[in-house]
């Protein structure tokens, strides 16, 4: 919300209208907002003015679609899209004469221009609106925009309004024909674990088609505008639609095409952190453009036999899963999302450590799994048919990811997690899968992992921070250190 936006010119024109029926939706926040709360209060219009705050991209334009009117009478204001998607959203659009969209709304043509800062002029306009037949005005406005979109506008900015696709949209279309896209990518994974509200999407396109993806969570707290990935999320990042029969060379210079358009549509962020699948290697253009890369682990079980597997099992896993056999450990499969909650709360507590997810939020991602085809469990019990262990697992074409586990701490000794795991990449190898354990860079853990037979890989994460608060923050934790 800034000055230059004339918010207040439109609150103070909408008082003088208070016999009309009206709501007025205010998206945003910033160094306007205490003043235009408080300007509403005094106008007595707490009832018909709702501030919503700062919200993503295709929210606010799934709030046009529900509109019929777009005030924004900026001065100065350059040729903005928000103009463009209202109009293809069906609103009636008042600009401002002599800025941004003058030029391509004619006056009482197929939209409406008033003199900034003139609330006289605006509440006329708006009188207008609110009593005359407006349908000619849309019926004009809807000619302008298609015509605008096949003759006059970027080919990213036509490909929007002519389809009226948000990107979002288009990515969830994209999911569905896209079958290597990774889960953790995947648009009903992103709806499951942080809303469907709270997430958003670029792309490149090229001639109607996507070339390149990269998903992402935006948040704000205390002013600070993070773009991160959600919980139990182990990897984003971009994912790439190569052309066909690309050399190694041409390869290379996609990625860095691809991944410099990407960056220039990434909205304005104080903090950015994403790691990349370990099949993602060519990071540099990530670095030349100013981010930090950082190497991280994860260990994987590919391209083997059942034969060859147990050949490489350490010696310790395969004397505690004899042990386990002998005293009468058995695995299972079960859809109880209960029990497993109840086991994985345990290694929390075990480890002194708060569960950060509650029991409603992980039966919701399981069923959302299962609706998907991308979930499996798998329990083990004593021979008293006491549940000792239980992992949760999470699937797409190419890869079994282990994504949680829980062990019963006073039957931590009896092996169950050893036999739980092992029939896991069982179940991988059968399924002609990866078993992907998600890495550690906890020393012990990584030595679990890897007396399984798995593969070391390394993945990345990409990181930037543009806050000199943050920057300075993070310099006095390391002078620290």
């Amino acid at each position: 919300m800034q000055k230059l936006k004339n918010i207040d010119i439109t609150i103070k024109s909408l008082s003088y209208l208070k016999e009309y029926n009206w709501k007025y939706n205010i998206i945003g926040d910033g160094e306007e907002y205490e003043y235009l709360k408080s300007l509403t209060k005094e106008l007595k219009l707490e009832d018909r003015i709702n501030f919503l705050g700062f919200q993503l991209r295709d929210y606010c334009i799934e709030e046009m679609k529900k509109s019929d009117l777009f005030v924004m009478p900026s001065a100065p204001e350059t040729f903005g899209l928000a103009y463009l998607e209202a109009m293809a959203s069906n609103c009636i659009v008042i600009g401002s004469i002599g800025w941004g969209i003058d030029g391509l709304i004619k006056n009482n043509e197929n939209g409406y221009l008033v003199v900034p800062k003139d609330t006289d002029e605006l509440r006329n306009t708006l009188l207008n609106i609110f009593t005359n037949d407006q349908s000619n005005i849309y019926k004009n406005s809807l000619k302008t925009i298609k015509k605008f979109t096949l003759e006059n506008a970027q080919k990213n900015y036509a490909q929007l309004i002519k389809s009226n696709m948000t990107n979002k949209e288009k990515y969830k279309k994209f999911c569905t024909s896209e079958k290597d896209i990774p889960i953790f990518s995947k648009d009903w994974w992103l709806d499951s674990v942080c809303g469907k509200d709270n997430w958003d999407v670029v792309l490149v396109e090229k001639g109607g088609n996507i070339f390149a993806t990269m998903p992402y969570v935006l948040t704000k707290k205390l002013s600070i505008v993070s773009i991160h990935q959600p919980i139990l999320t182990q990897t984003m990042g971009i994912y790439f639609n190569y052309p066909q029969n690309q050399k190694y060379y041409k390869k290379l210079s996609f990625e860095k095409e691809m991944i410099e358009k990407i960056l220039k549509q990434l909205p304005v962020f104080d903090r950015f952190s994403q790691s990349f699948d370990y099949t993602h290697t060519n990071l540099l253009p990530f670095y030349w453009g100013g981010f930090e890369v950082k190497v991280n682990y994860t260990y994987v079980i590919e391209n083997i036999t059942i034969e060859e597997l147990e050949k490489s099992l350490e010696t310790d896993i395969r004397r505690r899963r004899r042990k386990a056999n002998d005293i009468g450990v058995e695995v299972y499969e079960s859809e109880d999302i209960k029990k497993f909650y109840e086991l994985n709360e345990m290694t929390f507590i075990r480890q002194k450590r708060e569960i950060p997810y509650s029991f409603e939020f992980i039966e919701n991602l399981y069923h959302k799994c299962k609706e998907n085809d991308a979930v499996k469990m798998f329990f083990a019990k004593d021979k008293d048919g006491v549940v000792i262990a239980g992992n949760f697992l999470i699937y797409d074409e190419s890869t079994v990811y282990y994504l949680m586990g829980g062990i019963n701490p006073d039957k931590k000794d009896l092996g169950g997690m050893d036999v739980v795991q092992h029939q896991s990449i069982i179940f991988a190898l059968e399924s002609g899968r990866k078993f992907d354990f998600e890495g550690s860079m906890i020393e012990s853990i990584e030595k679990y992992f890897r007396s399984f037979g798995a593969i070391q890989k390394p993945y990345f994460n990409v990181s930037k921070t543009n806050s000199k608060l943050l920057k300075i923050r993070q310099l006095f934790k390391t002078i620290i250190k």
